[in-house]
């Protein structure tokens, strides 16, 4: 072994034992041998975030040693850097996942160039609301509703009722999709949620006025994708008649999850609209600041029977990244007729 060693990112929530580790890459670039590590380490409350950070850093390397090396111990000496990377603003907290590391390493390799859409004053484009819902939405709702406060949905909610008032004071169209459940068609793999009748199958209240705007369809909608849960019995669609009666060119796309319902409904309209299915729609947009998605830890999902990793962040970069891939238009700036959208 020869040269330097440098370990460009450790992911961590803090605790000071390693319960897993993962080396996501290993490989000499120009006389350095560069090591990606994600860990999952835990702290004690007592313990300060830099002693945390130390420990941690032992371990870590303890692992990246034995990755390497196995049993034997390297014949000639190197060095380690081993940078930690605190998540947030004052203290770690306990149970906080440090992701931004690894989104970062990963957003590099799916880089995703985001534009700005200028709103035009001729009322072709139409707003879509995906589930902004109690259920997903309102802190303590529900089983899938996040469980403190949440600094993306909340603000995917703020730019949503924004966009919402804009449009309704135009008398532009909108058409709201709500996630609504039977009690006995469950939605695997998830647990019961936002069932047909309680608060969590409502709007948020930020959002609740919009169901009295003449401008305002209301789609309640039993499945992820909102194209195919807007399908009548007789074989109608109310989101293709709500297209093709307001002739809309542009659509315009905000909710949650970015990587779920989202992403379905808008992949699902875009086969239709280069099938012809949808004309006049030309352009479907979505608008980063107004989506959101949940946020499951990796140390939460372990603890969790049937749950999977949900990294927030991450989850909401390649939701965006695969609607853009499928040929949406991603924004994270709007404009009304050149002027930035009130």
């Amino acid at each position: 072994m020869k040269g330097q060693i440098k370990i460009l990112y450790v992911v961590a929530t803090w605790e000071v034992k390693v319960e897993m580790e993962m080396i996501l890459s290993a490989k000499w670039i120009n006389g350095e041998f560069l090591v990606v590590v994600a860990a999952d380490c835990r702290w004690p409350r007592r313990r300060s975030a830099a002693a945390a950070a130390a420990a941690a850093s032992k371990q870590v390397l303890k692992i990246i040693l034995a990755a390497l090396f196995g049993s034997r111990r390297p014949r000639r000496p190197f060095s380690v850097a081993l940078p930690i990377f605190l998540s947030g603003k004052g203290r770690a907290r306990k149970g906080r996942t440090m992701v931004s590391p690894t989104v970062d390493l990963l957003k590099s390799e799916l880089p995703l160039e985001q534009g700005s859409a200028v709103l035009g004053e001729d009322g072709e484009t139409g707003l879509v609301l995906v589930d902004i819902i109690n259920g997903f939405c309102t802190v303590g709702a529900g089983n899938l509703a996040p469980r403190e406060h949440n600094e993306q949905i909340s603000s995917m909610v703020e730019e949503s009722s924004r966009l919402a008032r804009l449009f309704c004071g135009k008398k532009w169209p909108v058409l709201a999709f709500i996630d609504s459940h039977q009690p006995d068609k469950p939605e695997d793999p998830y647990p019961p949620h936002c069932i047909t009748g309680t608060d969590e199958s409502n709007l948020v209240p930020a959002l609740r006025w919009i169901e009295k705007e003449p401008n305002v369809t209301i789609r309640r909608k039993d499945c992820y994708d909102g194209y195919l849960g807007s399908f009548e019995s007789d074989g109608s669609n109310v989101f293709v008649d709500w297209v093709k009666k307001n002739q809309i060119k542009t659509m315009l796309v905000v909710g949650i999850c970015t990587d779920i319902c989202v992403l379905d409904f808008v992949c699902s309209t875009l086969s239709a609209r280069n099938l012809g299915f949808l004309k006049p729609l030309k352009d479907v947009i979505v608008y980063s600041r107004g989506c959101a998605t949940f946020d499951v830890p990796l140390h939460v999902a372990r603890n969790t029977k049937g749950a999977m990793a949900h990294p927030q962040e991450l989850m909401h970069h390649v939701g965006l990244y695969m609607a853009k891939e499928r040929g949406a238009k991603i924004v994270d700036q709007l404009s009304l007729g050149g002027k930035e959208a009130p």
